[in-house]
């Protein structure tokens, strides 16, 4: 069970790196050219054909552009600590068919704020990607609160 746990995972990062060459535009004939490994290797190991070993994987993801880190358990306390610095505290996530807002907090704790459309406006969180502490919430919803009444009086 535990070996297919792990070849899922494989699979999943090397569709990641797939995607993420197409959205580049990259091709497996450029990707060889950056890796030095055979076309039909690239396009077998990012069409999870086969799933390359640690040092294949990090070429691969070099030539497409994707920066990998490394990280402890224990350095997961702390996410700010690893995530990118300029990637804004707040983004907005609409979901048009269900004609719903949500906020996605990117730091520490990442989560997501649903905005309930009521008078006032309120929050809630809906999904949290991370631990959340019990200290801390309420200033977090607050500086999203705070955020969304900014963003709509910018666009008035």
């Amino acid at each position: 069970m535990e070996e297919n746990k792990h070849k899922r995972a494989g699979e999943l990062l090397m569709r990641f790196l797939n995607d993420e060459a197409k959205s580049k535009g990259l091709s497996t004939y450029e990707i060889a050219e950056r890796t030095g490994f055979d076309q039909s290797h690239v396009w077998r190991m990012l069409n999870a054909k086969y799933l390359p070993n640690l040092e294949n994987f990090i070429k691969l993801a070099d030539a497409i552009g994707i920066r990998l880190e490394l990280h402890t358990a224990s350095d997961v306390t702390d996410v700010s600590t690893y995530r990118n610095a300029d990637t804004p505290r707040f983004l907005f996530a609409p979901y048009a068919d269900a004609r719903e807002l949500y906020i996605l907090h990117t730091h520490s704790p990442a989560c997501l704020i649903k905005v309930v459309q009521k008078m006032p406006v309120e929050m809630e969180i809906v999904e949290a990607y991370e631990p959340l502490p019990d200290d801390g919430l309420t200033e977090m919803l607050n500086d999203a609160h705070d955020f969304f009444i900014q963003y709509k009086s910018d666009l008035s």
